[in-house]
């Protein structure tokens, strides 16, 4: 059988490919995007953990050409030509991840990733597209709350800002290297009470994902959730973000077979893509 810890080894190890790997695109001048390190990191997790009985399903707008679409300019003469292709996604490009644990527990996350920047590698780290304060933290929570689902980040990091040290050595417990932080997460309403965009600012609220997302009991995520929540110093009368344990599973499972039905459902959520992860009959051969 898979036990918890062999799992986190697991995450652990992808978290070390997002952490190497950025920092292979950056040698070569190149800038790997949040949507396409989401998408490797569930794709290799099908790949690997499916003989092993998890069940990974997911959509999202690129398999039907929802990122981009062809801008027609008029001539005079009524010709239409096309002149460009511009980027339409979603807005935050958030996704919807619903984990299905092998004892039972399931839960929504409404998931918005943010990779640190690397436009000046000579300059202390940020997340890019984020802004403190911001009307996109407020969508993210709201949409997440209408649907019962947990508001979250996840954060992409590498090496190459001057204060990576930030990222070690630390005495968190199942730490094994730097490169476990290639992968890390922390909620919404931590986020939301971040006053800028920093690397030193953000580091402290988040937990590598490893710590984050777990098969066995108890519960880690809510754990998580918890740690981090004691984390932050709240107004009167606000209350920490608490886990939602969902009670049943999302509507669009059923649409996975129907890409017209969930084009559609993506464009009502403004989702950028959605991920079924159903440890129910996870084990080991």
């Amino acid at each position: 059988m898979v036990s918890s810890g062999d799992f986190r080894v697991y995450m652990r190890q992808l978290a070390g490919w997002v952490w190497k790997e950025q920092t292979a695109a950056h040698s070569f001048g190149l800038s790997l995007q949040e949507e396409t390190i989401t998408e490797i990191l569930l794709l290799e997790m099908a790949k690997t953990l499916s003989p092993l009985g998890l069940n990974v399903k997911m959509f999202s707008k690129a398999q039907e050409g929802g990122r981009t679409k062809k801008v027609i300019t008029t001539l005079p003469d009524g010709t239409d030509v096309e002149t460009k292709v511009v980027d339409i996604e979603a807005e935050g490009a958030d996704w919807e991840w619903f984990v299905k644990s092998p004892d039972g527990c399931m839960a929504s996350f409404r998931v918005q990733a943010k990779k640190l920047y690397h436009d000046i590698p000579t300059r202390n780290g940020r997340y890019g597209g984020f802004h403190a304060a911001g009307a996109q933290i407020d969508t993210l929570i709201t949409r997440a709350n209408a649907i019962g689902s947990n508001p979250i980040y996840v954060l992409y990091n590498h090496p190459d800002v001057t204060d990576a040290n930030l990222f070690g050595p630390t005495r968190q417990p199942d730490y094994f290297g730097r490169d476990c932080w290639g992968c890390a997460v922390t909620t919404a309403q931590f986020m939301k009470h971040a006053r800028d965009n920093k690397l030193q600012t953000i580091h402290h609220g988040t937990v590598p994902w490893h710590r984050f997302f777990g098969i066995g009991k108890p519960c880690r995520t809510r754990a998580a959730i918890n740690e981090i929540a004691n984390k932050l110093v709240l107004d009167p009368g606000d209350s920490p973000q608490e886990f939602v344990e969902a009670t049943e599973m999302p509507r669009w499972v059923e649409m996975l077979s129907s890409s017209e039905d969930l084009v559609g459902y993506l464009r009502e959520q403004s989702l950028d893509g959605v991920a079924l992860l159903d440890f129910s009959d996870f084990g080991g051969k």
